[in-house]
């Protein structure tokens, strides 16, 4: 898309997004926006209607054999390696419906993209959880689908994926010394992502991820006692993701 440009038609907003212009007609009116008219009655998208309508529908690529829906689901899954534990969950991240998310998986389940893995976790106590997960060993990603999917953006859920400021009780063997209640995620972050990092527990990494703000790591990435370079460059790397992540949502 050129953002050079001041206004866009509707038909290049479609094509961006890798939707149909009925699609772009009607968001247009759900998000009751107000674009101009252009000299022959074609409707002008701001930039910043444009991007309201990509929070709206998503981008995705045009892909033979894939909706968008299904790619929306696939870019969530790629990038948790550890899974979702719910179609409920696969919806809220991917901005679908849950019935939609369901009928989604299922279908990626059976072409053999996606699985319901048992897992075991310790979450006061070790437990087995089910998650969907994307396939191990998935032969069916070609580096340009794996490309494809890493540039879709789901649809801004009406129901965000909200940030705990609490460490979970799943993860108090990793803080036995400390009174959970009293970690909030703000003011102790970069001790949190120090913990962890040092513990080498995925799973509470990931959740250290989606939770703590990149401050955190950049934080924890300094220099100190016991803390190897490698968990050093860990914390680095997690912490300019994030702060890129920020920027392009």
């Amino acid at each position: 898309m050129d953002t050079a440009t001041r206004f866009y038609s509707t038909t290049e907003v479609a094509k961006w997004l890798g939707t149909s212009v009925p699609s772009i007609h009607r968001a247009i009116s759900r998000l009751e926006l107000k674009p101009d008219r252009g000299a022959k009655g074609h409707l002008q998208l701001t930039e910043q209607d444009a991007h309201l309508l990509r929070e709206h529908l998503g981008k995705a690529p045009r892909i033979d054999g894939f909706t968008r829906e299904e790619l929306f689901v696939l870019r969530v899954l790629l990038t948790r390696p550890l899974g979702l534990r719910s179609g409920r969950v696969v919806a809220r991240h991917a901005g679908i419906s849950p019935s939609t998310a369901l009928k989604v998986l299922n279908n990626l389940e059976r072409r053999g993209m996606v699985e319901y893995r048992h897992m075991v976790v310790a979450e006061g106590s070790v437990k087995e959880i089910e998650v969907w997960i994307l396939r191990v060993i998935p032969h069916w990603i070609t580096d340009k689908m794996a490309l494809d999917i890493r540039g879709t953006i789901p649809p801004v859920s009406v129901q965000p994926m909200r940030m705990e400021n609490r460490v979970p009780r799943r993860f108090k063997h990793l803080f036995w010394n400390v009174d959970l209640a009293e970690l909030d995620t703000k003011d102790y972050g970069p001790a949190i992502a120090v913990n962890i990092l040092e513990q080498d527990d995925p799973h509470a990494l990931a959740w250290a991820i989606h939770n703590l703000d990149p401050e955190a790591f950049a934080t924890a990435s300094l220099p100190r006692r016991g803390f190897t370079p490698e968990m050093s460059a860990l914390a680095a790397h997690i912490a300019r993701s994030k702060e890129a992540e920020c920027l392009i949502l």
